[in-house]
């Protein structure tokens, strides 16, 4: 086989895998929310530390914050398909981690998966105003530069959640699901307080899980 052929096929099984990697995120049948964030009509709390721009939902936390949480209070879901890219600050100090609020009734309870640009994956659960560690270890398929960005998926089905970086499986955990349809959010945090800087989250889909 000549050289160019072998370049021809390498590209050719590249794009594949590309598009394989692509197909994989929220393509459930029914579409319950896409959204750019080209505006503020996607549902989401108002907040003062978000701004939609470029494409993108902006956090940037006042002065004193350390983490961000935000719920979509229109678009509720039970069982769902979510996927969201998320994009670190451009700075690796006091760890900053971005995640997927889901199964939250308020912002008093809820579960989130979480990805730290240390490498370190988990999944939490939120409730009496504390953070619980169900799950975590690292995950080499994690883009952990500064300004690197994530593209994090979550599937809920029945009492199975389902977690996914830049399309490779975490795991899958058993958990109790709600009686009902709940809110989904987005959430981003330092491990104290960083002024400065920002954090993206771009593509967000929300769909049925087929």
């Amino acid at each position: 086989m000549s050289y160019h052929k072998v370049l021809l096929s390498a590209a050719v099984g590249l794009c594949g895998l590309l598009a394989a990697s692509a197909a994989v995120a929220c393509q459930g049948k029914t579409v319950i929310l896409e959204d750019k964030f080209k505006d503020d009509s996607g549902g989401w709390d108002t907040d003062p530390t978000i701004s939609f721009q470029n494409s993108a939902m902006t956090v940037r936390m006042a002065a004193e914050q350390s983490s961000f949480r935000d719920l979509n209070l229109v678009f509720l879901v039970r069982e769902a398909d979510i996927c969201v890219d998320a994009t670190f600050p451009a700075t690796t100090d006091n760890d900053p981690g971005v995640g997927i609020i889901f199964w939250a009734p308020d912002y008093k309870a809820f579960y989130l998966f979480m990805v730290f640009i240390s490498g370190k994956v988990g999944i939490h659960r939120f409730a009496d105003n504390n953070f619980v560690t169900v799950h975590s270890q690292p995950m080499a398929e994690v883009k952990k530069g500064p300004g690197a960005t994530n593209q994090l998926r979550v599937t809920l089905k029945g009492n199975l959640v389902t977690m996914y970086v830049n399309g490779t499986k975490y795991r899958d955990q058993r958990s109790p699901p709600p009686t009902k349809d709940s809110m989904f959010g987005l959430y981003a945090q330092f491990d104290k307080v960083t002024p400065g800087q920002t954090f993206l989250f771009t593509n967000l889909k929300v769909t049925s899980v087929d």
